[in-house]
């Protein structure tokens, strides 16, 4: 069923809030197997790395027990230097899993935080379920205290869980549940050696900046960018960076300069140029696709927060306007100028469409505003905002999830005879209410017939059914689920027929 997604229009978009970044590492010993090169160490180093002063950041460990790895404070070089210190103390020496504490310490604040400048954000990193006692019970207990309390605790004060899985593992069902239920992302490593890009895919949702695009390994800057930050990954095997300036002036990462910093490991480089030279750069290496360039500017791309998570047929509304000296740009004759496309993305499918805003009529209030409305597949989309105003560029890039509204997983039930099967569904829509929320099932057998049951709801905000499977061949089951939304509209949604 389409429905919109809605963001707010107004004549002003607000300043962008101040990111408050708080990431959680499990450091449990079976990390010793899902990451036995200890890559958390080198992916938490670049998140401290890319974290921007005027930021609020804190890391967590957690096994058993919960350690502030790295106190929650202002993110200034003084943070960034003890945080890196620490980052390479994390191991895989905790014996169970305690999801749950580590949570409630992380949100320390949330019973008297009002910050209306601020956006929390949680990275919670693990490899595992909840697992803080040898009995199952108390387990399955503190997993459903963590849906039923903690999650609505976040919600309540909208702090964002994205969650990192490291290994197939990961109670993938629970972080899907903690990240769709706050609006975050819900992302898996498959391995260790993924674990810095998907690292740096969350951080983008918690950190969003706006970039300068790259032509080929070129890139333009103006009079109005204070400074440029390169992150550079590099082809494995490659030659060192170099990067070529506007007047053929040449920095590698021996070169002395007091308006360079410049940070090289194995596979990336971190590059930050203040005041830097106006007009085309070059970056002299065999670039990866994550490279950008991001910058701090006068002259900045402001686009309204975008959701991290869609359902199939959403209608997305954008807007966009330019930000001089904090205020919005509405000049007829500035905007006159100005090419603005915005181009949607199928990652998976690589099939994309372009709308170009800046054909029509300037908006008297600087604010562009326009509609996407082909999420008509599941998986990840890729949203970028292009300004091309002849003498500047700017770029903002967001990736979107789009699912079903619900998931459901069909597990045989072992040793019954005959053949039983567990159905669960999982809603994959935030803050949905339970109590107005019904799951009805149409069970298709093979001789022909047909039975409707109502699914039961759980404690843990799922619904379940198991089915007897009392004939051989092919079962078809039809599952509608009905919903009350936020405006208390009743909603339903069908997907296609699962097959057993």
């Amino acid at each position: 069923m389409t429905h919109q997604v809605s963001v707010a229009q107004s004549a002003e978009l607000d300043a962008p809030k101040v990111s408050d970044v708080r990431i959680l590492i499990d450091i449990s010993g079976s990390m010793k197997k899902n990451d036995p090169a200890n890559l958390r160490q080198p992916a938490l180093d670049m998140l401290i790395k890319l974290l921007p002063e005027g930021s609020q950041a804190g890391v967590w460990t957690f096994g058993k027990f919960v350690n502030m790895l790295v106190k929650h404070r202002p993110v200034d070089e003084q943070w960034k230097r003890e945080a890196s210190e620490k980052a390479k103390t994390i191991g895989s020496i905790a014996q169970f899993t305690n999801i749950g504490d580590v949570l409630d310490k992380a949100a320390y604040d949330k019973t008297y935080s009002t910050r209306p400048n601020f956006q929390t954000h949680i990275i919670l990193l693990t490899d595992g379920m909840v697992d803080i006692d040898r009995d199952p019970e108390v387990n399955k207990q503190e997993r459903e205290r963590i849906i039923q309390s903690i999650l609505p605790n976040y919600q309540a004060v909208d702090y964002k869980i994205h969650t990192v899985s490291l290994s197939e593992n990961a109670d993938r069902q629970l972080m899907d549940q903690l990240a769709l239920g706050t609006d975050g992302q819900s992302v898996i490593a498959k391995n260790a050696d993924e674990l810095m890009q998907v690292f740096l895919q969350v951080f983008d949702q918690a950190v969003p900046k706006e970039e300068l695009p790259f032509n080929g390994n070129r890139f333009v800057t103006d009079s109005s960018i204070e400074e440029f930050t390169a992150l550079i990954f590099r082809q494995p095997g490659s030659k060192a960076t170099e990067i070529l300036s506007p007047d053929l002036s040449r920095y590698t990462k021996n070169t002395i300069d007091p308006n360079l910093n410049w940070y090289a490991t194995d596979t990336y480089d971190l590059i930050t140029i203040k005041r830097p030279f106006e007009g085309e750069w070059q970056v002299i290496a065999e670039l990866l696709p994550e490279s950008r360039i991001t910058v701090v500017s006068d002259l900045s791309l402001a686009v309204k927060p975008l959701p991290a998570n869609l359902l199939i047929d959403d209608v997305l509304e954008v807007s966009l306007a330019l930000r001089e000296e904090n205020k919005i740009v509405a000049r007829a004759e500035f905007l006159e100028l100005l090419d603005i496309d915005v181009t949607l993305n199928q990652v998976e499918t690589n099939r994309s469409e372009r709308q170009r805003l800046s054909d029509g009529l300037v908006p008297g209030n600087g604010v562009y505003q326009t509609q996407l409305n082909t999420f008509d597949k599941t998986g990840q989309y890729e949203i970028t905002v292009l300004v091309d105003g002849k003498s500047f560029q700017r770029q903002f890039v967001h990736r979107a999830d789009v699912r079903e509204a619900f998931s459901v997983d069909i597990a045989p039930v072992s040793g019954q005879s005959p053949q039983q099967y567990k159905i669960t569904v999982i809603p994959n829509i935030k803050n949905i209410d339970v109590a107005n929320t019904e799951v009805v099932g149409k069970l298709k057998k093979p001789n022909g017939a047909s039975t409707i049951t109502n699914f039961n709801s759980t404690s843990t905000n799922t619904w379940k059914w198991t089915l007897s499977a009392d004939e051989d061949g092919e079962y078809q089951l039809s599952i509608r689920m009905t919903t009350t939304d936020a405006q208390g509209q009743r909603k339903s949604y069908t997907p296609n027929p699962f097959v057993i």
